[in-house]
């Protein structure tokens, strides 16, 4: 017996017991394939198919053993030839990823890139499909490695690990009733829109799924796609809610006339997420030099109003704090006199956690303090993403910025 027998053996299964595609399949001919699993019958002395006339009908019981020895020949075969590779070629070679078409478009970009610059002569393949092909990819070898949505561990044979973590976000336009309330998103208010999401074997869809039918909630959903931002570009349209990946929406631009909420998260939740886009936006103006660059206020909680006015002109300036809807259940009001500056946007108080009048004197010494113990900031609840909070005192803001941690 050889290894071509034990080929063509397992290829015959996989293409349906169809000679003639298992043959086109490994570039031979068909009389040589069944010519060589007779003989390895032969030699076995068992049947592994039965037959009806030159066709395979099915796997006969020895043949299920038979088969299952086969797959281990030949997975420890590809080994050997792995470890001959990598002891032989170290710095180069070819990395076939599985993954799903999230995690490809998301996710990858960033470590494969960095992957090709530590190792220039590393080539990568990337096979994208739905998570249960991603499992068959690397159970016939055809990836090395696979990253999906979904768990895997449910197919024998493969060691799966986790990655990281991540949810669902709804994506609405600006105007709709849902970018401004309620402070938690229930699955009663989503069903009340119609839905725009993944097909039901992709990037998690199945667990929301699983969510509604828990709680005996059917929503109705408009349009199922295997693409984020085909489902963007229908929630843009008006068709419905979006319910997309979290890593869909990271991307300077992604949102482009959208706004995007946490799926079911309370208000802690979704004020982590407000001040992670914020540091985010703020990092990458000081990185590109895009000054002045100031948020005032980015909070699900709290609304900041500025302007260069008088104060009885705030509301014909803000049109929303004469609006009867518009309830609060308190306000505070700060008006300054400049005496010796012009006003500057960038040195607004942001009113985040304090208001204040006059100069702080103790100013350099808490910036100084913040830069030491800035390495040593961890914030669990941040993730992988702790590095924007290690930093929180704005350079060059105002005495109540630069005192205002979060």
């Amino acid at each position: 017996m050889n290894l071509h027998q034990f080929r063509f053996v397992q290829e015959a299964v996989r293409r349906g017991l169809n000679l003639t595609e298992t043959a086109r399949a490994l570039y031979t001919s068909q009389p040589g394939v069944s010519k060589a699993i007779l003989e390895l019958e032969q030699e076995l002395g068992v049947d592994i198919f039965v037959r009806h006339g030159k066709r395979l009908r099915q796997v006969t019981d020895p043949g299920q053993h038979v088969l299952r020895s086969i797959d281990i020949i030949l997975r420890e075969v590809a080994n050997l030839k792995r470890i001959g590779d990598e002891y032989s070629q170290q710095d180069s070679g070819r990395l076939s990823i599985a993954t799903t078409h999230t995690q490809a478009r998301y996710v990858l970009p960033g470590p494969v890139g960095e992957l090709r610059r530590l190792y220039p002569k590393v080539d990568v393949s990337l096979h994208q499909g739905t998570p249960e092909q991603v499992a068959q990819m690397l159970l016939d070898h055809s990836a090395d490695v696979g990253l999906a949505t979904e768990s895997l561990s449910s197919f024998d044979g493969l060691v799966t690990l986790p990655c990281y973590e991540w949810q669902h976000v709804i994506v609405v336009p600006e105007g709709h009733a849902l970018a401004r309330g309620p402070a938690k998103l229930t699955l009663k208010a989503l069903a009340a829109h119609p839905l725009v999401s993944y097909q039901p074997a992709f990037a998690g869809r199945r667990r929301v799924d699983e969510a509604f039918a828990a709680a005996g909630i059917t929503p109705r959903v408009a349009l199922e796609a295997i693409d984020s931002d085909v489902i963007k570009t229908y929630v843009r349209s008006g068709l419905g809610v979006g319910v997309v990946a979290e890593m869909a929406v990271r991307e300077p631009g992604a949102l482009d006339g959208l706004v995007s909420r946490p799926a079911g998260a309370d208000d802690d939740t979704w004020e982590r997420q407000l001040y992670l886009a914020r540091r985010e936006m703020e990092h990458r103006a000081l990185a590109r030099a895009l000054e002045p660059f100031y948020i005032c206020s980015l909070s699900c909680r709290t609304v900041v109003y500025k302007g260069l006015l008088n104060g009885g002109q705030l509301g014909a300036f803000f049109p929303d704090l004469r609006d009867p809807a518009f309830e609060s259940a308190i306000a505070v009001f700060h008006e300054r006199y400049a005496t010796n500056t012009m006003p500057r946007w960038e040195l607004a108080q942001p009113f985040r956690m304090l208001a204040h009048n006059g100069e702080i004197n103790t100013l350099w010494g808490n910036r100084n303090a913040m830069a030491m113990r800035g390495a040593l900031l961890d914030a669990p609840a941040f993730g992988d993403r702790a590095d924007r909070v290690r930093d929180p005192i704005r350079p060059r803001g105002s005495d109540s910025g630069s005192t205002n941690r979060p």
